[in-house]
């Protein structure tokens, strides 16, 4: 009798066990499931990240151009074209801000860790400077090359005339100044990777999202 109960008992766990294992998925699921949900909200960040700051950059363009556009080195119209339509999305602007939240969010880390370990602090400044400017060199040019050959010119700026240009696409001074405010960006993206996590309700994001891409749509269907 004793024997029965035991064996009644285990036949029981293994039925227990077996319903959970049924209920619960294992282990690999599980990882799958999170990376999964982790690239979804990696995509949903950038989207937010690209759409917002391709209207920022406008908006700064804009702010530069009002606080004294004798220093900026634009061909005529490009006061009019800035100003004319201010919901216009700059979308180099997005693809920069992208780029550098990838930079700093699965790059820049490891350089820290490895390469500049033992680099003083300044030292790790001056470097994510100079990185951040040839990025963004590198991105404007890309951008103003494609215009031109596309366009058959560049509507947006000229350098021509200002020292240390390339072809006037690009300049030094420029470069450097976008170099600037990328590294300030570069170390504000943990408080925004933060804030788009862990603050800001998921149902806003998808909302801004939302009502972008519906600007987006409009501009380059009915005002492009």
């Amino acid at each position: 009798m004793p024997g029965k109960e035991r064996t009644q008992k285990s036949k029981s766990r293994s039925a227990t066990s077996t319903k959970v294992g049924m209920t619960q998925p294992s282990g690999p699921e599980r990882t799958l499931s999170e990376r999964l949900r982790a690239r979804l909200l990696l995509l949903r960040d950038l989207t937010f990240i690209f759409l917002v700051f391709s209207y920022l950059g406008h908006l700064m363009e804009a702010l530069i151009m009002l606080i004294g556009r004798h220093i900026i080195g634009n061909n005529p119209h490009t006061y009019d074209k800035i100003m004319s339509n201010l919901l216009e999305p700059y979308t180099i602007y997005g693809f920069g801000a992208v780029i550098l939240y990838l930079f700093e969010r699965y790059f820049l880390g490891s350089l820290w860790n490895k390469l500049w370990s033992n680099w003083k602090l300044w030292q790790k400044t001056l470097a994510t400077f100079l990185i951040a400017t040839l990025l963004c060199a590198i991105l404007e040019f890309s951008a103003a090359l494609y215009m031109t050959i596309a366009w058959g010119g560049n509507p947006y700026w000229d350098y021509s005339h200002i020292p240390f240009n390339l072809f006037g696409l690009i300049c030094l001074s420029h470069s450097l100044f976008f170099g600037l405010v990328a590294s300030i960006f570069i170390t504000l993206i943990p408080k925004l990777n933060h804030f788009l996590r862990h603050v800001l309700p998921s149902w806003i994001t998808w909302l801004t999202i939302t009502i972008l891409i519906t600007a987006f749509s409009i501009h380059y269907l009915f005002f492009n």
